[in-house]
């Protein structure tokens, strides 16, 4: 196996959260030590790998998911863990498959606790 280092300085501006701030679900915990999910793209293009439902990606410092959820998006199975039982929380919270129903319930439940203040 050969590795091979290489100097990528366009890719710093997404060894940030900023870039995840304002998008669905990856900016609704707001993470500092996050990245933009371009630097997942950026990898699985790099390396060649193809998406697919047979190739895990496998993320052992996950935080708050940012590489499962563009695992997810990209229909590949990923798995993540996190010393930080708040972060896996998060990312369980973030790649998690939501009903219709549950999304309705959710807003009705909010509704209610945004009304009694």
């Amino acid at each position: 196996m050969e590795i091979k280092i290489s100097n990528k300085f366009e890719l710093g501006k997404f060894m940030t959260f900023e870039f995840s701030k304002d998008k669905p679900v990856y900016g609704w915990f707001w993470y500092k030590e996050g990245y933009a999910p371009e630097m997942v793209d950026f990898a699985l293009k790099n390396e060649k790998i193809t998406p697919n439902e047979e190739t895990v990606l496998l993320d052992p410092f996950c935080g708050t998911g940012t590489s499962l959820l563009a695992a997810k998006q990209s229909k590949m199975p990923s798995i993540g863990v996190d010393a930080s039982s708040l972060a896996a929380f998060i990312s369980r919270t973030k790649t998690a498959d939501y009903s219709k129903e549950d999304i309705e319930a959710a807003k009705a439940f909010l509704a209610k606790k945004i009304e009694v203040r």
